[in-house]
């Protein structure tokens, strides 16, 4: 929605070109108002943006606890084992690490695992060579060499994840709500262009268009929305949809999200 913060002023130009609202804002208030194609996407990806939050704030928040639970066994529960290296990888990089892979008996089984070297630890991470592990004895799978334990995922992150998805979604309902509200109850009255200027932003580019109206009141007000390519000329006449309980609400018509729902046949349209 092209929702512009409005001013008022005792001046304003007559209009004297011809003008009337389109006939589908001449039905009653409150109009009938349904989603656009692009509302309908924004909708989807708020509902996606909710699922997410709570699917992978559930999951994230049972590995947090889990690996929590698991972090606070390793002290009293953990049993003492000697692994043997069995294989090194080197990856190279600013700071190069030597993955080391030992195998391990565990459980009446031999058992595999892996850890990660820096540089100055590479003297023991020699295939053949022999590393004390550590392991649970409700997870033999799972072992671990002491100082280079994993840290799992920690509780805080969270809400890292859910935070940020959950306002985002919040927020797409909120601009369809506010949108909807508009045009379901907004009063259209014609406006005026006083002018477009080109801005730039930091990936495109495109034209601050301004108008201005005259409310019910007689107040005169001004407002601006953005446009891509093509900005109407200078004194071309607009259809502007605005609250009257409060002008600052306001947007030119026809909106992006919503419009006017089409009414079932056999209704006799207003003339």
């Amino acid at each position: 929605m092209m929702t512009s913060r409005a001013q008022v002023t005792s001046e304003a130009r007559p209009f004297r070109e011809p003008w009337t609202a389109p006939p589908e804002l001449a039905r009653s208030i409150p109009r009938e108002v349904q989603l656009t194609s692009a509302g309908r996407v924004l909708a989807g990806v708020a509902v996606l943006l909710l699922a997410g939050a709570l699917g992978g704030g559930v999951t994230l928040y049972v590995a947090a606890t889990r690996d929590l639970e698991r972090t606070r066994q390793r002290g009293p529960d953990a049993v003492v084992a000697e692994a043997r290296v069995v294989a090194t990888r080197l990856v190279r990089g600013e700071r190069p690490r030597r993955i080391v892979t030992y195998e391990y008996v565990a459980g009446g089984e031999q058992r595999r695992g892996s850890v990660s070297f820096r540089q100055r630890e590479w003297a023991k991470a020699e295939v053949g060579s022999r590393l004390e592990i550590r392991y649970l004895p409700s997870e033999p799978e799972t072992s671990w060499v002491p100082g280079h334990e994993a840290t799992g995922v920690p509780v805080w992150s969270v809400p890292l994840l859910v935070l940020p998805m959950a306002l985002g979604a919040l927020m797409i309902f909120h601009a369809l709500r506010r949108d909807r509200d508009l045009l379901a109850c907004g009063r259209p009255v014609r406006a005026r262009v006083t002018g477009a200027r080109r801005v730039r932003h930091s990936h495109s580019s495109g034209y601050r268009v301004q108008y201005e109206f005259t409310t019910l009141s007689g107040a005169t007000r001004f407002g601006s929305f953005q446009k891509t390519t093509h900005p109407p000329e200078v004194d071309a006449l607009l259809t502007i949809l605005y609250d009257p309980d409060e002008p600052k609400r306001q947007a030119r018509y026809p909106m992006k999200l919503v419009r006017p729902a089409r009414p079932p046949r056999g209704t006799i349209r207003p003339s």
